[in-house]
């Protein structure tokens, strides 16, 4: 038992928030304790929190507490978490113990006319924490409040296991229901069970699955379902079926049915689209770009795209065999115009394809130059460039747009979302081929998927950097969601975050990652509780577990 104790030069603040669904379908399991619960001596008002310290509904216990609570402005909504309400019972949901603050102990104003006894509600399936239960007297706390209390969370402990076990029968039933053609890819699963039979687990990989869970995932998260063709990798594509799986008003997981897709995602070309030599990517922007590059012919060609998105090595690939002169644009200053432009007129003696790089630096003046010059090239040669998108707005530099008969968006990363799990595969192999002290590493279905809630804002060339930083500190041979960097794990956050709370929120993760995944031993470095720690994880969005969603 813990008495809780002022805080000196605490604030409190009056916050509301909404609480947690599945908290609020709590509601009924405290309901039904209570009215087989005993009376307790006194009276009072019995307040349910969620893990977030929420308040999700109130009950009178006899008196006139809650009555005055709610004139206090106490009701479902307001948030009383330590961060926002300050010392309070309902400090339980940080050190899981059974908690007791007297009435000018509490720092809530609305608080210190009553005495609040508060104990953890732990979901015992997935031994995670579920909330709180606070009970609030006009008295001071006896020994018979907590047992009471502590009765009272013992049994809707029990109802929330019943119910676990009750979603798992729903979700096998609803299986069983589904699979009764053996040679259709069925799985049903939530956050903590993956069921399927062996024509699903025979149609998808690691790499799949990835796609797939995540696409579940939304699902719950929007509360609809319904068919829809997904990019899955590899240039294939799956007509997939997904609907929620409910328990009265509770989405308990989701049921999903695969088949390979009749029509894949179309792209503005006859027949199959040639990839580009020696580049991942198989999804249907990817596709749609190598078809435009392939009716291309030897027409000068313009890439365009983001930084990093890769339109340099698009121009490579598209040069293949032949021989290839690259002149940057950002090596004009160094060397000078005069010396520069004498490198795109000799490079036309040799070269098959000259290949001009940051086409966008270039002047008016040295841009008409360089027009006059590409207009005289041997007709054998072929003329590619790349340029960052939206970044030249001066007209007379257009200009030097009509030498370029054809082009070509690159495609950001975050359009091809479904490609990361190739790329990642070419990158690890890039990677190993360029420093044989790595080992070949396999990387796992949690941490693909978590590469796909990020926008990607430096592209392919943030994706390489992130798997050669990974690779060179996982020795296992396998990489999971936990050995990503911790500004990923918090970029991929559930919810949104301030600036303030990622800096934070990367702090944390990369203090569990120093530790080697030891809470406790991070928790310490950072001067914290452990408690504490999982608390702002949880305010954070961030799941560390295996969780499919």
């Amino acid at each position: 038992m813990r008495r809780g104790a002022r805080v000196r030069g605490a604030r409190a603040d009056v916050v509301k928030a909404k609480p947690r669904p599945e908290a609020v379908r709590g509601v009924d399991i405290v309901s039904q304790a209570l009215a087989t619960a005993p009376a307790l001596d006194g009276g009072g008002t019995l307040l349910l929190l969620d893990a977030d310290g929420v308040v999700v509904d109130t009950w009178t216990l006899g008196g006139d507490v809650l009555e005055d609570l709610r004139a206090q402005g106490v009701a479902p909504g307001l948030c009383l978490a330590e961060h926002h309400a300050g010392t309070s019972a309902a400090g339980a949901l940080v050190t899981r113990r059974l908690t007791i603050v007297q009435g000018p102990d509490h720092d809530l104003e609305a608080l210190r006319g009553v005495t609040t006894v508060g104990a953890p509600v732990v979901e015992p399936s997935a031994n995670r924490l579920f909330g709180a239960l606070v009970v609030a007297t006009g008295a001071a706390a006896s020994d018979a409040s907590g047992s009471w209390l502590g009765e009272l969370v013992s049994g809707v402990e029990h109802d929330l296991l019943r119910r676990a076990r009750r979603s798992e029968h729903v979700l096998m039933e609803r299986f069983l229901q589904e699979r009764s053609d053996s040679r259709h890819a069925v799985v049903a699963l939530s956050a903590q069970i993956i069921i399927t039979n062996a024509a699903a687990a025979r149609m998808v990989g690691v790499e799949e699955q990835s796609r797939l869970w995540e696409h579940a995932r939304q699902v719950v998260a929007d509360n609809r379902g319904g068919p829809t063709t997904l990019e899955v990798g590899q240039g294939r594509s799956l007509s997939v079926e997904c609907e929620p799986v409910t328990d009265g008003d509770e989405t308990v997981g989701v049921v999903m049915r695969w088949r390979r897709a009749t029509h894949p995602v179309a792209v503005d070309v006859q027949g199959p689209a040639p990839l580009l030599e020696g580049l991942a990517g198989r999804g249907a922007r990817w596709r749609a770009m190598s078809a435009r590059l392939a009716s291309a012919g030897q027409v000068p060609t313009l890439l365009v795209g983001e930084r990093g998105t890769g339109k340099t090595a698009v121009a490579r690939s598209l040069a293949g065999e032949l021989r290839l002169m690259e002149i940057d644009v950002a090596d004009l200053d160094s060397v000078g115009e005069q010396v520069w432009c004498h490198q795109i007129w000799t490079s036309a003696r040799w070269a098959e394809v000259v290949l001009v790089r940051h086409l966008e630096q270039l002047t008016p003046e040295t841009a008409a130059r360089v027009m006059t010059m590409l207009g005289e090239l041997s007709s054998g040669v072929r003329v590619v460039a790349t340029m960052r998108s939206g970044v030249v707005a001066d007209a007379s530099a257009n200009a030097i747009l009509d030498v370029f008969s054809m082009v070509v968006t690159v495609p950001p990363l975050r359009e091809r979302i479904e490609d990361i799990p190739d790329l990642v595969r070419a990158l690890t192999a890039k990677c190993i081929s360029d420093d044989p002290s790595l080992s070949s590493t396999q990387w796992m279905t949690d941490a693909l998927q978590t590469l796909t809630r990020l926008d990607w804002p430096g592209n392919v060339s943030s994706l390489e950097s992130l798997v050669r930083r990974v690779l060179g500190q996982v020795r296992t041979g396998y990489v999971t969601a936990r050995d990503l960097p911790a500004a990923v794990a918090t970029n991929a956050s559930r919810r949104k975050l301030s600036a303030l709370d990622r800096l934070e929120a990367q702090a944390i993760l990369q203090a569990i990652h120093d530790a080697n995944g030891n809470k406790l031993a991070a928790a310490e470095s950072l001067g914290i509780a452990r408690s504490t720690l999982y608390r702002k994880l949880r305010a954070f969005g961030i799941d560390l577990s295996s969780s499919t969603f």
